[in-house]
């Protein structure tokens, strides 16, 4: 379920938050709606900085280390990116 607070605008704190299925990096139309706004606001403040951070769950990638880590850095990366690029099509 996604998030959207504009009140956070500027604070340095989350406006938006987009939660992903077990190893999904895929967007719902929700999502990519509700990042279609954030894009807008962004432009309507005349940008600024704006921060994507991907992450992932603990239990990716079965149970040796390595390959764990591996697959939850490329969980985050996909995840982090398709945001970046929704926010990208929407301006």
């Amino acid at each position: 379920m996604a998030e959207f607070r504009p009140v956070n605008v500027g604070t340095g704190r989350p406006v938006a938050l987009i939660f992903f299925g077990n190893g999904l990096a895929n967007l719902s139309a929700r999502d990519k709606e509700i990042l279609s706004d954030l894009a807008q606001l962004y432009l309507q403040r005349g940008g600024g900085k704006l921060r994507v951070v991907g992450h992932a769950s603990r239990s990716v990638g079965g149970s040796d280390p390595l390959k764990q880590r591996l697959a939850n850095f490329r969980i985050s990366v996909d995840r982090s990116s398709a945001v970046a690029r929704s926010l990208t099509d929407s301006g």
